[in-house]
C-alpha cells in the first residue's frame, strides 16, 4: 500500500472524480421556477419524488416518478448503465433530484411501516435515517454526469426581540440539513424579484451564489460565480454557469506527483486463508442440548398418553420394559438436578404400547441427535426367522408390533394421529407382520410409515436438500 502526493491542478477544479460534470444544490421557495430550469442542462432526467411535474408538461422531459428507496436505485442503476457509452452517444447527461426533501420523506415513511410507528423515535431511528441519506447522496455525487438536487428552506426566525434575525435553512429532518451543504461545491438559491418594463411589472428569476449573514447556506467554492445568475428558461441558464466555472480553467495549473509514502498494513487486521470456505453450517454439527429438552418432555407426555384403558374380558399387553434404564441425572453443588440432561452416547430406544382395536394411533417421536445405523434382518419365509425379526423389534428396540388385521399400512401412509406432519411419498410396498422389521423401525425414525429402504433415501435427500424437508427428521 502507498501513498501519493500530488499538487492541486485543474483536475480538482470541477468535479471531486476529474471530470468536467456541475454538481450543484439550487434550493428556494415553491413555485419560483427551480423545476423548470433544471430542465434547459444538457440530456436531462428527473428523478421525481414529489409529482411536481405541471411546469415541464410542455417539454417532453424524460423522468422517473419515484414512489419508494427501490426505485430510486432502480434509476441510478440505469443511469450507471448509461454512463458505459461516450458522452455523445449517451441518452443523458444530467440527473435532476426534485426534490431531496421529498425524497427523505419517502425514506421516513418506508422506516416507520417497517418499524410499525407513527414517528421517528431514539437514535436507532435518527442515525438510521442519517445514514441513509449519507449513502443516497454519496451514490448520486459519484455519478459522472451533471447533478442537480433542488431542495426546499424553511426561515428560521433567532434572537431576541431587539434584534431578531432571519435565515434560510434546509427543510429536511435531522442532521442531513447540517452535512448536505458541505458535500457540494455550488450551492444557489433561486429567487423572484419584479422590475419595471414599459410601465408593467414584470417577474424575473436569478441564482444568489454569494453567502451573506442572512444568506448562510450559499457557497461557490470555485470563486467564479458572480452574486447572480439569470434564470429566462433557456438552454443559456446551464451556460451562465459554465461559463463563469470555465473562466478559470486557462490559468490553473496541470497535477504533478510529489512524492511516494509506503503504508504499512495494519498487523492488527488479518486476511482469511485463502482455503477458507463459506457457507451454513451443517445442521447435523450445531448444539442440540436445548431440542433434547424440549423432545424429552414431549416423550414423557406421548408415553403418558400411549396408555389406554384395557377393555372388559381382555387383558392388555404388558409393554416390554426397557433392559438399560436411563441413569438419574447429575446433581449440581446444591443438590438439585441440573435442567439439561445430558444426551447419552448411544441412542434410548422410546417405549411405545400395542393398541387396542379402535384406540387412536399415537407414536413416540425420535430420540434428537444423530443415530447409529442399525443392522435390518433379512426377511425369509421361515417362520423361526420372521419370529426372531419380531423378537428383536419388541425386545431391543422397544417398538409394536403391528398385527395382520390392519392390512391398511403400506410404505407412504400417514397415520390419522400425525396429519399435521408433512407426508412423505414412499413406495407402496404392503407393511405387515411378513416385514415387521423394517415397519416399526420406521416408526421409530419418522413420523409416517416407511420402510427402511426408503426412509434410508429420503433422509439423504432431505441432508443435502434436494428435496422437501419435514420437522421430524
Amino acid at each position: 500500500m502507498s501513498l501519493v502526493i500530488k499538487t492541486t491542478g485543474w483536475a480538482d477544479y470541477m468535479d471531486p472524480a476529474g471530470g468536467s460534470w456541475i454538481k450543484a444544490l439550487i434550493t428556494g421557495a415553491p413555485d419560483v421556477g427551480k423545476t423548470r430550469s433544471a430542465a434547459f442542462w444538457p440530456k436531462p432526467i428527473f428523478m421525481d419524488c414529489e409529482d411536481g411535474r405541471m411546469s415541464l408538461a410542455d417539454l417532453a422531459v424524460p423522468y422517473g416518478r419515484v414512489r419508494s428507496t427501490a426505485d430510486a436505485n432502480a434509476l441510478i442503476e440505469q443511469l450507471k448503465f448509461d454512463m458505459k457509452r461516450p458522452p455523445e452517444k449517451r441518452k443523458y447527461l444530467t440527473l435532476v433530484i426534485d426534490t431531496i426533501d421529498h425524497y427523505q420523506k419517502l425514506a421516513i415513511s418506508e422506516r416507520l411501516q417497517a418499524e410499525r410507528k407513527e414517528a421517528l423515535s431514539g437514535w436507532a431511528d435518527w442515525g438510521w435515517l442519517d445514514g441513509h441519506m449519507q449513502q443516497f447522496i454519496e451514490k448520486v455525487l459519484n455519478l459522472e454526469m451533471n447533478v442537480v438536487v433542488n431542495c426546499h428552506f424553511k426561515n428560521v426566525t433567532e434572537g431576541e426581540e431587539d434584534a431578531k434575525k432571519v435565515t434560510q435553512q434546509l427543510r429536511l429532518k435531522g442532521d442531513v440539513s447540517n452535512w448536505l451543504l458541505e458535500e457540494f461545491d455550488l450551492i444557489g438559491m433561486m429567487e423572484v424579484s419584479y422590475k419595471a418594463e414599459k410601465g408593467e411589472r414584470v417577474r424575473q428569476r436569478h441564482i444568489r451564489w454569494h453567502n451573506e449573514p442572512a444568506f448562510p447556506l450559499l457557497k461557490d467554492r470555485s470563486g467564479s460565480l458572480p452574486q447572480f445568475t439569470e434564470v429566462d428558461f433557456t438552454a443559456d441558464d446551464y451556460q451562465r454557469i459554465w461559463d463563469c466555472l470555465m473562466s478559470r480553467v486557462d490559468s490553473l495549473p496541470a497535477s504533478q506527483d510529489v512524492e511516494t509514502i509506503d503504508v504499512p498494513e495494519d498487523p492488527s487486521v488479518q486476511a482469511a486463508p485463502p482455503d477458507v470456505e463459506g457457507g451454513p453450517v451443517d445442521p447435523g454439527r450445531l448444539p442440540q442440548k436445548k431440542a433434547v429438552v424440549k423432545k424429552a418432555a414431549a416423550k414423557k407426555t406421548a408415553v403418558k398418553k400411549a396408555e389406554p384403558k384395557p377393555k372388559k374380558d381382555e387383558e392388555p399387553d404388558t409393554p416390554m420394559s426397557d433392559p438399560t434404564p436411563d441413569p438419574l441425572p447429575p446433581e449440581t453443588p446444591g443438590g438439585k438436578p441440573q435442567e439439561e440432561p445430558k444426551e447419552p452416547s448411544t441412542p434410548v430406544p422410546a417405549p411405545t404400547n400395542t393398541l387396542p382395536d379402535g384406540a387412536p394411533e399415537t407414536t413416540t417421536p425420535a430420540p434428537e441427535g444423530p443415530t447409529e445405523a442399525i443392522p435390518e434382518p433379512e426377511v425369509q419365509s421361515s417362520d423361526d426367522e420372521a419370529a426372531a425379526a419380531i423378537k428383536l423389534v419388541t425386545a431391543e428396540l422397544g417398538a409394536e408390533e403391528i398385527s395382520k388385521d390392519r392390512p391398511d399400512r403400506y410404505c407412504g401412509k400417514q397415520p390419522d394421529s400425525h396429519k399435521k406432519f408433512p407426508a412423505v411419498e414412499g413406495c407402496g410396498k404392503d407393511l405387515s407382520n411378513e416385514n415387521v422389521a423394517r415397519v416399526n423401525l420406521t416408526l421409530l425414525r419418522a413420523k409416517t410409515m416407511l420402510c427402511s429402504d426408503c426412509f434410508t433415501t429420503w433422509k439423504t435427500e432431505s441432508v443435502t436438500g434436494t428435496e422437501r424437508t419435514t420437522s421430524n427428521a
